[in-house]
């Protein structure tokens, strides 16, 4: 309970003053510190257990192994993927599933196919889990690869099946195959689902479609603050900066609260279209108005849209102003912006 409520020191509490623990209650207290973002904690609760003589279950394994997966940590998950054969788990469907997806996070695709391929049962979830770690390491012709090998063998996609593939459908190359997969996902009802409506604006928007985005944004009856990014982001890289800077004024009419990527999608639309004077309120009411945390990326959006242009001694200011230590990039957005106007 305490777990699941976000309370993980009321969690910790409990499982220090219980006089006997059970693997479950172990579990349990590794699972609520990865789900919260404690994984240093989660992988020394894992090491007590093993010291007090307690044999891991298939289903710890799993949260171990999503801890390593959010770390990044392949050197851990190999370990653990090691203990896992030895206590036989290794053909289990679940832990294979969350091995697949560990060494895909990891960046250990060809790994992940391994245990992929050495499944002797698979469900959509495994199906999906090899997909996203395909796409995520812009393997695209694999990825499709086993979307269809997926299909033939008669396992109908799920959402999240849907919103790998058209992760790898982002360039205008494959704008066909994307339609596709939109028409099935309409087929299969769930075009009202909201993450895969925000995938497919993303899609079309990258594959050089703002129709298209336009038409899947104004089709979704609900929408959340990262489907508002998405259309504002894809006006933004299509130059259509009126349009950005209107819907984001729509979206606040909504009452639809925006976040730091919303900012640096509107004023990078701003920049592009040399929006100055929007571009400076909007920047300000971010961090006046909406209470949005600063970030590099912000500031960066902000000295690109001053050095554009021309401003080129507010843009230095702001670099020296900012409560962050400006990285290379920012000061080569101003480097560059400085050799375009000869200052």
């Amino acid at each position: 309970m305490y777990t699941k409520c976000g309370s993980i020191e009321d969690a910790r509490n409990v499982f220090d003053n219980m006089a006997v623990r059970d693997v479950v209650s172990w579990t349990v207290m590794i699972e609520g510190y990865a789900e919260s973002g404690h994984i240093e904690d989660a992988f020394g609760i894992f090491a007590m257990m093993r010291e007090g003589g307690i044999q891991a279950g298939k289903v710890t394994y799993m949260h171990v192994l999503n801890a390593c997966a959010s770390s990044a940590d392949l050197k851990s998950g190999r370990e653990v993927h090691s203990e896992v054969e030895r206590a036989g788990f290794g053909s289990d469907l679940l832990v294979s599933t969350a091995l697949i997806h560990m060494y895909a996070k990891c960046g250990a695709v060809k790994d992940a196919r391994r245990v992929f391929d050495s499944m002797s049962e698979r469900d959509v979830v495994s199906w999906s889990a090899m997909i996203g770690g395909y796409a995520e390491a812009g393997c695209g012709e694999e990825a499709f690869e086993i979307f269809h090998q997926m299909k033939l063998q008669g396992v109908e996609p799920d959402r999240v099946t849907y919103i790998n593939i058209l992760n790898v459908c982002v360039n205008p190359g494959v704008l066909d195959l994307g339609k596709e997969i939109h028409s099935e996902v309409v087929e299969a009802g769930l075009a009202s689902h909201i993450p895969l409506g925000n995938a497919l604006i993303n899609m079309y928007a990258k594959c050089g479609s703002i129709e298209g985005a336009c038409q899947v944004f104004d089709g979704m009856s609900r929408r959340d603050v990262i489907t508002w990014n998405a259309m504002i982001g894809g006006y933004a890289q299509h130059g259509c900066a009126r349009e950005a800077v209107n819907l984001f004024e729509r979206m606040l009419e909504e009452r639809v609260r925006p976040n730091s990527v919303t900012f640096v999608g509107v004023l990078s639309a701003c920049s592009r279209a040399g929006f100055v004077t929007e571009g400076r309120q909007f920047f300000t009411s971010s961090l006046r108005d909406h209470g949005i945390v600063p970030t590099m990326e912000l500031y960066g959006c902000m000295v690109d849209l001053l050095g554009r242009a021309g401003q080129l001694e507010e843009a230095e200011q702001l670099i020296n102003d900012m409560p962050l230590e400006a990285t290379a990039s920012i000061w080569s957005s101003l480097l560059g912006a400085c050799r375009i106007h000869g200052n």
